[in-house]
Protein backbone atom coordinates (compact mmCIF):
# COMPACT_ATOMS: atom_id res chain seq x y z
CA UNK A 1 0.00 0.00 0.00
CA UNK A 2 2.81 2.45 0.86
CA UNK A 3 4.49 1.72 -2.49
CA UNK A 4 1.20 2.42 -4.32
CA UNK A 5 0.83 5.78 -2.54
CA UNK A 6 4.41 6.77 -3.43
CA UNK A 7 3.84 5.85 -7.10
CA UNK A 8 0.66 7.95 -7.18
CA UNK A 9 2.38 10.99 -5.66
CA UNK A 10 5.26 10.79 -8.14
CA UNK A 11 2.92 10.29 -11.10
CA UNK A 12 0.74 13.27 -10.13
CA UNK A 13 3.72 15.55 -9.64
CA UNK A 14 5.14 14.70 -13.08
CA UNK A 15 1.87 14.68 -15.05
CA UNK A 16 2.30 16.34 -18.49
CA UNK A 17 -0.28 18.31 -20.47
CA UNK A 18 -3.51 16.53 -21.41
CA UNK A 19 -3.07 16.60 -25.18
CA UNK A 20 0.28 14.77 -25.09
CA UNK A 21 -0.93 11.72 -23.18
CA UNK A 22 -1.57 8.52 -25.07
CA UNK A 23 -1.50 6.37 -21.91
CA UNK A 24 -3.33 6.95 -18.64
CA UNK A 25 -2.88 5.12 -15.34
CA UNK A 26 -6.17 4.36 -13.58
CA UNK A 27 -6.21 3.14 -9.98
CA UNK A 28 -8.46 3.30 -6.96
CA UNK A 29 -10.94 1.51 -4.74
CA UNK A 30 -14.02 -0.52 -5.59
CA UNK A 31 -17.15 -1.73 -3.88
CA UNK A 32 -18.43 -5.15 -4.98
CA UNK A 33 -21.79 -6.82 -4.39
CA UNK A 34 -23.02 -10.25 -5.41
CA UNK A 35 -26.24 -11.63 -6.87
CA UNK A 36 -26.93 -15.37 -6.95
CA UNK A 37 -28.51 -18.28 -5.09
CA UNK A 38 -27.94 -16.72 -1.66
CA UNK A 39 -29.27 -13.25 -2.36
CA UNK A 40 -29.22 -10.18 -4.56
CA UNK A 41 -26.85 -7.35 -3.64
CA UNK A 42 -27.45 -7.78 0.10
CA UNK A 43 -23.85 -7.12 1.20
CA UNK A 44 -20.90 -5.12 -0.08
CA UNK A 45 -17.20 -5.98 -0.12
CA UNK A 46 -14.17 -3.85 -0.79
CA UNK A 47 -11.46 -4.15 -3.40
CA UNK A 48 -8.78 -2.52 -5.51
CA UNK A 49 -8.33 -1.93 -9.21
CA UNK A 50 -5.51 -0.72 -11.40
CA UNK A 51 -5.21 -0.44 -15.15
CA UNK A 52 -4.08 1.39 -18.26
CA UNK A 53 -6.33 3.47 -20.48
CA UNK A 54 -5.34 4.11 -24.08
CA UNK A 55 -6.00 7.63 -25.38
CA UNK A 56 -5.20 7.50 -29.10
CA UNK A 57 -8.67 8.11 -30.55
CA UNK A 58 -11.39 10.60 -29.71
CA UNK A 59 -14.36 8.24 -29.44
CA UNK A 60 -13.22 4.62 -29.16
CA UNK A 61 -10.28 3.50 -27.03
CA UNK A 62 -9.18 0.33 -25.28
CA UNK A 63 -8.23 -0.26 -21.66
CA UNK A 64 -6.65 -3.00 -19.57
CA UNK A 65 -7.81 -3.61 -16.01
CA UNK A 66 -6.82 -5.73 -13.02
CA UNK A 67 -9.26 -6.16 -10.13
CA UNK A 68 -8.95 -7.65 -6.64
CA UNK A 69 -11.93 -7.96 -4.36
CA UNK A 70 -14.36 -10.02 -2.33
CA UNK A 71 -18.08 -10.67 -2.07
CA UNK A 72 -20.09 -12.47 0.61
CA UNK A 73 -23.63 -13.37 1.59
CA UNK A 74 -25.59 -15.76 3.78
CA UNK A 75 -28.93 -17.50 3.58
CA UNK A 76 -30.08 -19.29 6.77
CA UNK A 77 -32.94 -20.81 4.76
CA UNK A 78 -30.67 -22.36 2.13
CA UNK A 79 -31.63 -25.92 1.08
CA UNK A 80 -31.55 -28.35 4.07
CA UNK A 81 -29.28 -31.41 4.19
CA UNK A 82 -30.12 -34.00 1.52
CA UNK A 83 -29.47 -37.67 0.81
CA UNK A 84 -29.87 -38.77 4.40
CA UNK A 85 -27.74 -35.91 5.70
CA UNK A 86 -24.66 -36.67 3.57
CA UNK A 87 -24.96 -33.38 1.65
CA UNK A 88 -25.02 -30.20 3.71
CA UNK A 89 -25.09 -27.02 1.59
CA UNK A 90 -23.17 -24.04 2.89
CA UNK A 91 -25.37 -21.25 4.23
CA UNK A 92 -22.64 -18.61 4.15
CA UNK A 93 -19.77 -17.82 1.82
CA UNK A 94 -17.08 -15.26 1.29
CA UNK A 95 -15.38 -15.31 -2.08
CA UNK A 96 -12.16 -13.53 -2.90
CA UNK A 97 -11.34 -13.03 -6.57
CA UNK A 98 -8.70 -11.78 -8.95
CA UNK A 99 -9.51 -10.74 -12.51
CA UNK A 100 -7.94 -9.23 -15.61
CA UNK A 101 -9.81 -7.89 -18.61
CA UNK A 102 -9.61 -5.84 -21.78
CA UNK A 103 -12.42 -3.42 -22.67
CA UNK A 104 -13.44 -1.07 -25.47
CA UNK A 105 -14.66 2.32 -24.24
CA UNK A 106 -16.97 4.50 -26.34
CA UNK A 107 -17.05 8.15 -25.28
CA UNK A 108 -20.29 10.09 -25.68
CA UNK A 109 -18.58 13.19 -24.31
CA UNK A 110 -14.83 13.81 -24.44
CA UNK A 111 -13.37 17.24 -23.83
CA UNK A 112 -10.74 18.89 -21.64
CA UNK A 113 -12.89 18.53 -18.50
CA UNK A 114 -15.33 15.64 -18.97
CA UNK A 115 -15.30 12.13 -20.38
CA UNK A 116 -18.56 10.15 -20.33
CA UNK A 117 -18.44 6.62 -21.72
CA UNK A 118 -19.83 3.11 -21.90
CA UNK A 119 -17.62 0.05 -22.22
CA UNK A 120 -17.74 -3.65 -22.94
CA UNK A 121 -14.96 -6.02 -22.02
CA UNK A 122 -13.88 -9.62 -21.84
CA UNK A 123 -11.70 -11.13 -19.16
CA UNK A 124 -10.62 -13.99 -16.91
CA UNK A 125 -11.56 -14.37 -13.24
CA UNK A 126 -10.14 -16.67 -10.55
CA UNK A 127 -12.22 -17.03 -7.39
CA UNK A 128 -12.07 -18.87 -4.06
CA UNK A 129 -15.28 -19.37 -2.05
CA UNK A 130 -14.78 -20.00 1.69
CA UNK A 131 -17.09 -20.86 4.58
CA UNK A 132 -17.55 -19.00 7.86
CA UNK A 133 -14.44 -20.70 9.26
CA UNK A 134 -12.29 -19.51 6.36
CA UNK A 135 -12.04 -22.98 4.81
CA UNK A 136 -12.13 -23.33 1.03
CA UNK A 137 -15.40 -24.72 -0.32
CA UNK A 138 -14.02 -25.72 -3.73
CA UNK A 139 -13.05 -29.21 -2.54
CA UNK A 140 -15.80 -29.51 0.08
CA UNK A 141 -17.80 -32.06 -1.92
CA UNK A 142 -20.18 -32.69 1.00
CA UNK A 143 -21.70 -29.25 0.37
CA UNK A 144 -22.86 -30.17 -3.17
CA UNK A 145 -24.61 -32.98 -5.02
CA UNK A 146 -22.65 -36.18 -5.72
CA UNK A 147 -20.27 -35.67 -8.63
CA UNK A 148 -20.83 -31.90 -8.69
CA UNK A 149 -17.34 -30.48 -9.13
CA UNK A 150 -16.24 -27.19 -10.65
CA UNK A 151 -13.21 -25.14 -11.56
CA UNK A 152 -12.65 -21.90 -9.70
CA UNK A 153 -11.84 -19.97 -12.88
CA UNK A 154 -14.26 -18.39 -15.31
CA UNK A 155 -14.64 -15.91 -18.15
CA UNK A 156 -16.48 -12.67 -17.51
CA UNK A 157 -17.92 -9.92 -19.75
CA UNK A 158 -17.89 -6.62 -17.83
CA UNK A 159 -20.35 -3.95 -19.01
CA UNK A 160 -19.79 -0.45 -17.63
CA UNK A 161 -20.94 3.15 -17.71
CA UNK A 162 -18.76 5.87 -16.26
CA UNK A 163 -17.53 9.44 -16.17
CA UNK A 164 -14.20 11.17 -15.56
CA UNK A 165 -13.72 14.79 -14.48
CA UNK A 166 -10.29 16.30 -15.12
CA UNK A 167 -8.77 18.81 -12.71
CA UNK A 168 -6.64 21.75 -13.80
CA UNK A 169 -3.47 19.68 -13.27
CA UNK A 170 -4.82 17.12 -15.81
CA UNK A 171 -5.40 14.45 -13.17
CA UNK A 172 -8.84 12.87 -13.47
CA UNK A 173 -11.40 11.75 -10.90
CA UNK A 174 -13.48 8.86 -12.18
CA UNK A 175 -16.56 6.92 -11.16
CA UNK A 176 -18.16 3.98 -12.93
CA UNK A 177 -20.76 1.28 -12.42
CA UNK A 178 -20.25 -2.21 -13.83
CA UNK A 179 -21.90 -5.62 -14.07
CA UNK A 180 -19.13 -8.22 -14.37
CA UNK A 181 -21.42 -10.83 -15.98
CA UNK A 182 -19.57 -13.98 -14.96
CA UNK A 183 -19.93 -17.32 -16.75
CA UNK A 184 -20.10 -19.36 -13.52
CA UNK A 185 -22.80 -20.34 -11.04
CA UNK A 186 -20.28 -21.20 -8.31
CA UNK A 187 -19.19 -17.89 -6.79
CA UNK A 188 -21.26 -18.98 -3.77
CA UNK A 189 -20.45 -22.71 -4.13
CA UNK A 190 -24.16 -23.32 -4.87
CA UNK A 191 -25.48 -24.40 -8.26
CA UNK A 192 -27.54 -27.61 -8.57
CA UNK A 193 -29.00 -27.09 -5.10
CA UNK A 194 -29.93 -23.50 -5.99
CA UNK A 195 -32.48 -21.89 -8.26
CA UNK A 196 -30.77 -18.99 -10.04
CA UNK A 197 -28.61 -18.98 -13.15
CA UNK A 198 -25.04 -17.68 -13.33
CA UNK A 199 -23.87 -15.56 -10.42
CA UNK A 200 -23.08 -11.92 -11.00
CA UNK A 201 -20.98 -9.21 -9.37
CA UNK A 202 -21.80 -5.50 -9.36
CA UNK A 203 -18.85 -3.09 -9.12
CA UNK A 204 -18.83 0.58 -8.14
CA UNK A 205 -15.41 1.95 -9.04
CA UNK A 206 -13.82 5.17 -7.76
CA UNK A 207 -10.65 6.08 -9.62
CA UNK A 208 -7.74 8.43 -9.94
CA UNK A 209 -6.61 8.82 -13.56
CA UNK A 210 -3.03 9.96 -14.00
CA UNK A 211 -1.29 10.80 -17.29
CA UNK A 212 1.80 8.67 -17.90
CA UNK A 213 4.89 10.53 -19.08
CA UNK A 214 6.62 8.64 -21.87
CA UNK A 215 10.31 9.39 -22.22
CA UNK A 216 11.17 10.21 -25.80
CA UNK A 217 14.28 8.69 -27.35
CA UNK A 218 14.94 12.02 -29.08
CA UNK A 219 16.47 14.66 -26.87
Amino acid sequence: MRISIIILIIAISTAPSFGQNKLLLETGGSLFSYSGDMGSFDQAGGGFHVGIRLNKKRKLNGSFQLILGSVSDDDPEQAPPTQGGTVTPNRYFKTTFFGVNYALNYHFIKNERWWVYISQGIGFLRFTPKDASGQSLVNATNTREDGEDYRNTTAFLPTSIGAIFYLSNKVGLGVSLSALNTATDYLDNISELGESGNDNIFQARFSLIIPIRLVSSEQ
